[in-house]
């Protein structure tokens, strides 16, 4: 990986990440993206499992783990070429991203029913909104107005 993103190791499990990382070989313009573990606990509340899913499924917040041949490359959706990124120069493999919520293919990667089986998304790039330096403070907005 291009280097290690602020709160990695904290939110993702990375021999899961690594073992993820050589699953699949990305075709075009996609990015394989990590989706940090819902939140159990605010404060001193603690979050019921069901809705810890429900938050981990809407996610805002990716950790991109490998990127296709094509992604960023096209000049007529980028061009001032991939989108800048404060930790890594321009967006890459361990950058943390701001994504479209429920977008891109879910995918389980890891061994059947195994513990250590997770789900990832395979995303387009014109998915990725912004790039994220520490994710601990980026939120989705709940609520109406």
């Amino acid at each position: 990986m291009s280097g290690t993103a602020v709160g990695s190791e904290e939110l993702l499990n990375m021999d899961q990440i690594e073992f993820a990382k050589g699953a699949m070989e990305l075709s075009q313009w996609r990015l394989l993206v990590a989706i940090p573990s819902g939140v159990k606990k605010v404060g001193s509340i603690f979050m019921p499992d069901e809705v810890s899913s429900r938050e981990e499924l809407a996610s805002l917040i990716g950790y991109v783990i490998s990127i296709g041949p094509d992604a960023f490359r096209d000049e007529k959706k980028f061009p001032g070429g991939p989108p800048k990124c404060p930790v890594n120069g321009t967006i890459s493999e361990g950058s943390w991203i701001l994504m479209r919520p429920y977008t891109g293919s879910r995918v389980m990667i890891g061994p059947p029913g195994g513990k250590d089986t997770r789900e990832y998304r395979v995303i387009s790039d014109t998915s990725v909104e912004a790039a994220i330096a520490d994710p601990h403070f980026v939120h989705r907005a709940v609520g109406g107005y």
